[in-house]
């Protein structure tokens, strides 16, 4: 097999066998090459001022070094050196008295120089690229002689990148040498090594961020991001920034909170004034459960039905409207009860006896029980707990038993009256809440009692 074919398989088998790196090509760069490989003829070819002496040159290997400049991801001019180790092969001429003579082989020692302007189509890791130049070859020594001869070049390769700073260079170079009777057209295919430098680190998305430090790299960002976009110029990138159309801080996701009470703004009903989450961001100054936008009475704690202002009385009526503010009273009397009611109803009802032992009501406590049914009648917002008390005498059992029969019995009169069911409650104390000593008679009968307290609503 001839040279030119060894060396071309030689480079395809490196070529296709060379796994990808993990270095993008470089975007701006200086580079140093080494490279070899064969310098080869689909026919012979000869320096043209030596031509007219009958030496053809063979096929010869090529070893160079490169130094070139990339100025753009895909533009880049460098200079090359070359040199050839040229040999002519054994001839035979036809000597003056016409006889043939055999003429061996002669050596030379070739420089082949010139310049390539390349054009690159960058992919990742690989570049390939076309190339167009000139230069010359020189003959500067061996037994042909001295010569030179000016050529046109046009290349194709690819470029391989190894690692950040070290690139594989596979190249096939046409040669033109206009100078040479019949013209030349010759071959160099190559193998070598670029030796970056200096570069400009990848910046696929040309935000000045190198791509190895850049988050984003295939997106346009800002160095404060990390490479990737901040609409917002709060240095969060945009795609972990909650609000990315309003600067905010870290520690909110970058959303704003101008009150810092750690309530993103959007999620705060009080942005301008420090609150808590219970309430939306508000503030509840008096603490009682209602926000101060929504509080009457937002210094003075209160009840969320009366929109958070107090009622000391719980008579429905806000303390500052209240005329009677510590008394469970009307609202048709501003908070205060008819006189009536105050006396008929609060404490103990004078004129109601039962049987002995017993929570019959006798006739003689009629009269006292109609009037608690004509104001009750008369006021109709008016409810009643109705309470049994007892003495000491008997068990504490039946005492608490009577107490509450006897209530019930109170009750179910005023309702036969017409009172509703529902504005009246009873209930039972037995012997435990005495008004007077159970020494005496006297004492034990005004323990034996019905109150009444009014629960208005």
């Amino acid at each position: 097999m001839r040279m030119r074919n060894k060396i071309l398989l030689l480079a395809v088998a490196v070529a296709i066998s060379v796994p990808s790196a993990n270095a993008d090509l470089p975007n701006a760069s200086v580079y140093l090459g080494v490279y070899g490989g064969g310098h080869l003829s689909f026919g012979d070819w000869s320096m043209a001022d030596i031509r007219s002496e009958g030496v053809d040159l063979e096929d010869a290997g090529v070893v160079g070094i490169r130094l070139g400049g990339q100025f753009l991801n895909w533009l880049s001019l460098e200079a090359h050196l070359g040199y050839l180790p040229g040999s002519s092969g054994d001839s035979t001429v036809t000597g003056a008295n016409g006889e043939l003579v055999d003429v061996p082989g002669r050596n030379a020692h070739i420089l082949d120089y010139g310049a390539l302007l390349r054009f690159t189509a960058p992919m990742d890791v690989v570049g390939i690229y076309l190339g167009l130049g000139g230069g010359g070859y020189s003959v500067v020594g061996g037994d042909i002689g001295e010569a030179t001869d000016w050529h046109a070049d046009a290349a194709i390769g690819a470029q391989i990148m190894l690692h950040d700073l070290i690139a594989m260079r596979v190249e096939a170079r046409h040669i033109f040498t206009p100078g040479v009777e019949d013209e030349a057209y010759n071959f160099q295919l190559t193998l070598g090594l670029d030796f970056i430098a200096w570069r400009i680190e990848d910046d696929r998305d040309n935000d000045g961020i190198a791509d190895e430090v850049d988050a984003c790299p295939d997106t346009p960002g800002v160095e404060s991001a990390k490479g990737c976009p901040d609409k917002d110029g709060d240095g969060i990138q945009d795609s972990k920034d909650d609000c990315p159309e309003v600067a905010g801080p870290a520690d909110m996701k970058g959303c704003p909170d101008r009150d810092g009470d750690n309530i993103t703004d959007s999620a705060d009903r009080c942005p301008d004034a420090p609150g808590v989450e219970a309430h939306q961001g508000c503030a509840d100054t008096d603490n009682d459960g209602i926000a101060d936008p929504d509080d009457k009475c937002p210094t003075v704690a209160g009840i969320a039905k009366l929109a958070g202002c107090p009622d000391t009385d719980g008579d429905g009526i806000t303390d500052a409207e209240d005329k009677c503010p510590k008394v469970y009273g009307l609202v048709e009397m501003q908070g205060c009860l008819p006189q009536v009611v105050a006396e008929k109803f609060q404490g103990t009802m004078e004129g109601i006896y039962f049987k002995t032992g017993k929570s019959v009501i006798k006739q003689r406590s009629y009269k006292v029980l109609d009037k608690a049914v004509e104001v009750m009648q008369q006021y109709k917002s008016v409810r009643v707990t109705i309470e049994g008390h007892a003495d000491d005498r008997g068990s504490v059992e039946s005492n608490q038993e009577l107490s509450v029969s006897r209530a019930e019995a109170v009750k179910a009169y005023l309702v036969s009256k017409g009172v509703a069911a529902d504005r009246i409650e009873t209930k039972g104390f037995g012997e435990t809440k005495p008004a007077s000593s159970n020494e005496s008679g006297k004492g034990r009968a005004q323990n034996r009692r019905i109150e009444f307290r009014v629960i208005t609503r």
